[in-house]
């Protein structure tokens, strides 16, 4: 937290911001395991769906977590992660307005792999 002279938050592309381990225990899960499969907070909704045996929308872009967590293959597990930030809203209207040197950092997009991660 206030990693790079910026103020303490997770709003970065660096790993210490967006690497971030998920922890999960629970029937079938094998303890101490670990998996270097990338996942998203998208899939949890979706997955927590499937644990309580709710419909998922096939509109849902997501990845099933339970395979993971029960030591089976990732077939086709995606290798790449989209990370967003969009920088604080500089109106002047808004309540929640910071001026421009409060540390956090701008608006960007960043694609991030295993290996790499590149930001515009």
């Amino acid at each position: 937290m206030g990693e790079y002279r910026l103020t303490g938050s997770k709003q970065t592309a660096f790993d210490t911001d967006v690497r971030v381990p998920l922890v999960v225990a629970g029937p079938g899960v094998v303890p101490g395991s670990q998996r270097a499969e990338i996942v998203q907070n998208i899939d949890l909704a979706p997955t927590f769906q499937r644990i309580g045996a709710a419909d998922v929308g096939a509109h849902v872009d997501e990845r099933n977590l339970l395979p993971l967590a029960q030591g089976e293959p990732a077939l086709n597990w995606r290798t790449g992660a989209l990370i967003e930030h969009h920088g604080p809203n500089q109106a002047s209207d808004d309540p929640d307005a910071q001026d421009r040197r409060n540390g956090s950092p701008v608006t960007y997009e960043a694609l991030r792999t295993a290996t790499y991660t590149y930001v515009e």
